[in-house]
């Protein structure tokens, strides 16, 4: 197999906000490529574009000729590499493997530091050589005007280093996933191996941080323990928690790897007791001490939605706090949350547009594929997975054609996450309401006494093993319960498996880690909601709707044509159709979305059988658009 690592380095051009960006969209250019095949110790450093150094002769050539030889490329964040190798033309249709989308996966979603830095200190002998590009970069300059040498220097040391973080990130899967005694698929190795705080006392911490729950029990009248403030709650994280630096395992010697072990006598024959091996606690793993913290920040949950940097203040949360608020307290409440809005609405998305357009005012948002615990896409720079629909902010009809005379098609999957979970329960009532084309959305506006955009919120909740609201809330999540009783079940199922297994799977082979999952007094799992929620979620927007824009993208570029696709919400997608291939764009963006389940039969080898309904709709902006096609 010839494995070929390479990365590449561009200039870096000033946006409207004063920051720079090395994407292709605001004037950049392509400095130099470096690449090196695994058997080789050399690395190739070609130049395309410098202010001194003049462009390597054939080097497109021999860079082309490389990529058609490769079977594997090795890459850090490649995506940005590879879409600056397809803007300068290169074409590679061969395998790809990802450093950082490696940690990703490794570090079962958790919050783990995913640049080349953090990553060659972690695993590789080579290091990200930042100081010897810094002094430039302070001084304006971009990879054009940096020396040529001080650049070779930088650039075959990101390529070595990438390829050592590779080849270590390899190993230790196939040591974790091995027979030896740490494995990936045990939440517990897992967090002692990867992550860096320990809780000391399970009864003490869970005693602590239940503080606000009521208390029940036999012969006991319910009772509130008193509040904690948040000082109190910042103590307690710092007293009940060590923080380890067990990065490295390895069997252990005493026991052999099986965590306990039986003495032997002063005569040599063994006894009959059974010990806990005391070097390695009964793990069969002994770890090595590291100057470098794991990683992993421990933020407990109390009853108050406690987050990281204090309590939470957002709309949902202000929303519950005020149904016990009276007086100036609830006005302030109220004025705190429509200030909000109005604060996110100017900072995420007129000032989010303003300051990440290019010169001919494109927006290019940058997705994000390992942010999200559930695995779909998010998206910074501005945040397009978050824009107001328009009810209140009408910021979608400023997002228009890039073409004169151009449109925008937006194509969304009907009610996807209601038709997903019945689909991954088995529920017949689920399915047999969506093939009677029952509107499950106004259904609970009905109920509940909203309109049907309001009303998704809820639908969605007892998706999720949402139980609490308001009594027109709470009598709506009963009847869903008990009309979608399989769904309710299969809740359960998810919840014991996420207790005794530590992860639950999907069909898809996605995997979700709950290490920390235990039953609760009142006979729910912890983190009840994310056990329900990642299944659906992850399944509809991670595994089910990338494929359709895989097929709408190769679609495209079979056909030819300038239209171009142009964002993703959850589950939709959005087209910037030329002018004269509207119905061209329609039919293929159709047909794309309707190919879910031949699709999810090759890909997962999973028949998925749960209908699938359409709605497209197209205009002259994101906001008014008009039906075009529903199925």
């Amino acid at each position: 197999m010839n494995i070929l690592t390479l990365d590449v380095e561009t200039t870096h051009r000033e946006k409207a906000n004063g920051k720079t960006t090395p994407l292709p969209y605001f004037g950049n250019s392509l400095v130099s490529i470096g690449y090196k095949w695994l058997e080789n110790e050399q690395v190739t450093y070609d130049c395309y574009y410098h202010s001194t150094e003049p462009p390597t002769e054939n080097a497109h050539r021999g860079m082309q000729a490389s990529l058609d030889r490769a079977d594997v490329i090795i890459g850090q964040n490649f995506k940005f590499d590879l879409n600056w190798l397809r803007e300068c033309g290169f074409t590679y249709e061969g395998y790809i493997y990802d450093t950082m989308v490696s940690e990703y996966i490794l570090a079962r979603s958790e919050r783990w530091p995913l640049g080349l830095a953090s990553l060659a200190e972690k695993y590789s002998d080579v290091q990200k050589q930042k100081d010897v590009i810094l002094p430039y970069i302070k001084e304006g300059k971009t990879f054009y005007d940096i020396p040529w040498d001080v650049i070779v220097e930088y650039g075959i040391a990101d390529v070595l280093s990438t390829e050592q973080v590779a080849l270590a990130q390899l190993e230790l899967a196939a040591f974790a996933m091995g027979d030896t005694p740490v494995n990936l698929a045990s939440p517990d190795d897992r967090s002692k191996l990867f992550y860096s705080c320990v809780v000391r006392n399970k009864d003490r911490w869970s005693s602590t941080f239940n503080l606000g729950h009521e208390i029940r029990g036999a012969g006991r009248k319910p009772k509130r323990r008193p509040r904690m403030s948040r000082a109190d709650f910042n103590r307690n994280v710092f007293n009940e928690t060590d923080v380890i630096y067990k990065t490295r395992g390895s069997q252990c010697s005493d026991c052999g790897g099986k965590g306990r072990y039986v003495a032997r006598k002063k005569d040599g024959t063994l006894g009959k007791a059974v010990r806990i091996c005391k070097p390695c606690e009964g793990k069969g793993v002994r770890y090595e001490s590291t100057g470098e913290v794991a990683g992993f920040k421990l933020v407990p949950r109390d009853v108050y939605s406690v987050a990281s940097a204090g309590f939470k203040t957002d709309k949902e949360t202000l929303e519950n706090v005020m149904i016990s608020l009276r007086g100036d307290a609830r006005e302030f409440a109220e004025a705190y949350i429509r200030y909000s809005a109005v604060r996110t609405y100017i900072s995420s998305f007129l000032d989010g547009m303003e300051n990440n357009m290019d010169e001919n005012s494109i927006i290019h948002t940058e997705f994000m594929q390992c942010v999200t615990a559930t695995g779909r896409l998010s998206s910074r720079n501005p945040n397009f997975q978050n824009m107001p629909r328009g009810n209140t902010f009408e910021i979608r009809r400023a997002v228009e054609s890039r073409f004169d005379g151009g449109s925008i098609l937006e194509g969304d999957y009907a009610q996807l996450e209601f038709r997903v979970a019945g689909f991954l329960a088995g529920d017949s009532t689920v399915r047999s309401d969506v093939e009677a084309g029952t509107d499950v959305h106004s259904i609970t506006a009905g109920i509940i006494g909203c309109t049907r955009q309001e009303a998704k919120a809820h639908t969605f909740k007892p998706l999720y093993g949402g139980v609490s609201g308001t009594e027109d809330q709470k009598r709506y999540y009963t009847t869903f319960k008990e009309k979608y009783a399989e769904v309710s079940q299969w809740h359960e199922v998810l919840q014991k498996d996420a207790v005794t297994k530590k992860h639950i799977r999907l069909p898809s082979g996605r995997q979700y880690a709950f290490p920390h999952a235990k039953w609760t007094d009142w006979g729910a799992a912890t983190d009840r909601t994310a056990i329900c929620n990642y299944p659906v979620q992850g399944f509809a927007t991670a595994d089910l709707l990338p494929m359709a824009l895989v097929l709408l993208d190769r679609a495209v570029a079979s056909e030819g044509l300038q239209s171009v696709i142009c964002n993703t919400v959850h589950d939709s997608m959005v087209m910037d159709v030329y002018p004269g291939e509207e119905q061209k764009c329609i039919d293929m963006m159709a047909e794309c979305m309707l190919a879910i389940p031949q699709e999810t039969l090759i890909r997962y080898n999973v028949e998925y059988d749960m209908p699938v309904g359409i709605e497209l709709k197209m205009g002259k902006n994101w906001l008014d658009l008009e039906e075009v096609l529903t199925v």
